[in-house]
């Protein structure tokens, strides 16, 4: 918003409706849910709740010709089968069931290509394409079923870029290349198959890899790899990222933003803590050194 009043040309050409924060409540609790423990992201349909109405109602009085549908992701996923993290990811929602390539979806199609083509300069190989496994109860899904162009945004993780700042640049690049894509062209969706050059999301990331351990476990020593991923907690109004196993064994098919090898070392868990999921976990110790897991500011 600030960039737009400084550049007014853009706002001659697209008339831009904001909302900052659909669910309030569960911004300030840090949670995807709203102050009545319900996922607002699958209410579209029902219309339980206040915020959803409000969207609603937002949506017909308006009229929108194209939506923007913005949204965090977590660390977990990559940008195809590779070692590159899904720093941003885009999605043209299924307007049916058979996830048809319809007339409207071309034209988000073409929008999330020109935005990806900008990103490549930036990102290479790290812009992915979020499933679009049908779900009319989406907000996105319910826009689009209504032939109106919707653009899913997610963003993702940049290297050792938990705050997200990195991640801010790159959206509000991409925005400003989806408004001059629109502004710019009268007859969008004609050029919408690079979409499908930008390769899915896969779930191949953890945050921490720790790579050739021995670690003795019910009186046995096994050599296995340990995944940790941070779970972000708010407390005393700031988010603090607990490090927690999520999964051990081989884990050659997956990657690690952080990746720490033990050279088939005795690896101690904390404070001599059990080889088991969810354990939270601060730090291990290889050979007697001492390997911190924790990040090291919090936000």
């Amino acid at each position: 918003m600030n960039y737009l009043v400084d550049n007014e040309d853009l706002l001659k050409k697209c008339k831009l409706y904001i909302i900052p924060i659909l669910n309030p409540d569960g911004a300030k609790s840090y949670t995807r849910l709203n102050a009545n423990n319900i996922d607002l992201n699958r209410d579209a349909q029902d219309l339980t709740q206040p915020e959803s109405v409000v969207l609603k109602k937002v949506f017909e009085t308006f009229k929108p010709d194209f939506c923007f549908n913005l949204h965090g992701q977590r660390t977990i996923f990559s940008a195809g089968n590779i070692n590159k993290s899904a720093t941003v990811s885009f999605l043209a929602p299924a307007q049916d069931k058979k996830c048809t390539v319809t007339k409207t979806r071309q034209i988000a199609m073409e929008i999330i290509a020109s935005m990806n083509k900008m990103l490549q300069n930036v990102i290479l190989n790290s812009v992915g394409i979020y499933d679009d496994a049908f779900n009319i109860n989406c907000v996105g899904d319910t826009f689009q079923s209504k032939n109106v162009p919707t653009v899913l945004f997610e963003a993702g993780h940049y290297k050792d870029d938990y705050s997200r700042e990195e991640v801010r640049i790159m959206i509000f690049g991409s925005l400003l290349i989806a408004l001059e894509t629109i502004s710019e062209n009268e007859n969008l969706g004609a050029k919408f198959e690079e979409y499908f050059d930008i390769p899915k999301n896969e779930k191949l990331f953890y945050d921490i890899i720790i790579r050739n351990a021995k670690v003795l476990t019910n009186s046995e020593e096994k050599e296995l790899d340990i995944a940790i991923q941070y779970e972000e907690v708010l407390a005393d109004g700031c988010i603090h990222f607990m490090p927690k196993i999520k999964k051990f064994g081989n884990l050659s098919m997956f990657f690690g933003h952080k990746e720490v090898d033990a050279k088939n070392q005795q690896v101690t868990l904390g404070g001599n803590l059990s080889l088991e999921m969810e354990n939270a976990i601060d730090f291990v110790t290889i050979n007697n050194e001492l390997f911190s897991l924790k990040l090291v500011n919090n936000y």
